[in-house]
């Protein structure tokens, strides 16, 4: 056996707590580069280096530090999600933009993965990026995971969540649809950094006013998300889409419910279009109603209808 194997074979630690089964796994390490404290602390001594609190930071702005709001751990997991999952709702509620509440708690059901090691939420772009990051045993498939069924849930994982394998397919089609992306990056020395982010592609990039502003109503936004603007506004939606904004212009002011009774089609996927067409900036909500925008008519005129 090599000595990195060795190395890899040595520092899987694993212990059994009640029928929940715990992995720290350090296999990632690279030869001659050892995991720091692996080598001199016991299995014990290792896990006991993780806190399982929550901590949540609210990036107001880049110039100054966030402010980290403390969940405390409850063995209790199901409780503790829910917990976690409300007040990250309620935070998100003092900006523009809120994620719904189903897709904030798919995001929080993963922590049970890594066994709630470190867990980090940050709340950027006014709401419209959530970030998630672990020091657990992380994920090795990262397209796997995105598809329906994939999973690592056991038996004592189900008594708190689904287990199966729905969570990230969902999310990934939830930021599909409203203009988003999804993406899955390994952390530092372990873990997993999830980040959810609804940023919309717009077109007149102005790099020189400040950041966090409502971006779905065409202004500046965070400079850590320019690379996504380079593209102009795109010149193609889905057939109902379509119909959805002609609908939305010959009515004036619709809300999900009427379109779904309208397109015979339900209130979830008919919000998902209202949503995806506002971030778009080709409608506006107003106390839970759409109105078509000045750029709705603009798409209208140039790309359905021709009379540009």
């Amino acid at each position: 056996m090599s000595g990195l194997a060795e190395k890899q074979m040595k520092y899987k630690k694993k212990r059994v707590l009640g029928s929940d089964f715990e992995i720290l796994n350090f296999s990632g390490i690279e030869e001659g580069k050892e995991f720091p404290h692996a080598s001199k602390k016991t299995k014990d001594e290792l896990l006991n280096n993780f806190s399982k609190d929550s901590k949540i930071a609210i990036y107001e702005s880049f110039y100054s530090e966030p402010r980290v709001v403390t969940i405390k751990y409850h063995e209790d997991h199901k409780e503790y999600i829910e917990i976690l999952s409300q007040k990250t709702h309620t935070l998100c509620q003092q900006f523009s933009f809120v994620f719904p509440y189903p897709i904030i708690k798919s995001l929080v059901e993963n922590f049970i993965h890594a066994n709630f090691f470190e867990p980090i939420i940050s709340i950027l772009d006014e709401g419209k990026t959530l970030k998630l990051s672990d020091q657990g045993q992380g994920i090795t498939n990262k397209s796997a995971i995105l598809k329906v069924g994939f999973t690592t849930a056991n038996s004592y994982h189900k008594n708190f969540i689904a287990g199966v394998g729905s969570g990230f397919p969902t999310i990934e089609h939830y930021a599909n649809m409203s203009g988003g992306t999804l993406t899955i990056e390994d952390n530092l020395i372990q873990g997993t950094v999830v980040t959810l982010s609804l940023i919309p592609y717009k077109n007149n990039l102005n790099l020189n006013k400040e950041p966090y502003q409502d971006i779905c109503k065409n202004e500046p936004f965070s400079i850590h998300t320019i690379e996504i603007f380079n593209s102009p506004l795109p010149k193609s939606l889905s057939e109902r889409q379509q119909e959805v904004l002609v609908a939305v212009t010959d009515c004036g002011f619709i809300g999900p419910s009427q379109l779904a009774e309208l397109f015979e089609i339900s209130v979830a996927t008919a919000y998902r279009d209202l949503q995806y067409l506002e971030c778009q900036g080709y409608v506006h909500s107003d106390a839970g109603k759409r109105t078509i925008t000045k750029e709705g008519l603009h798409y209208l005129e140039t790309y359905i209808f021709g009379t540009n």
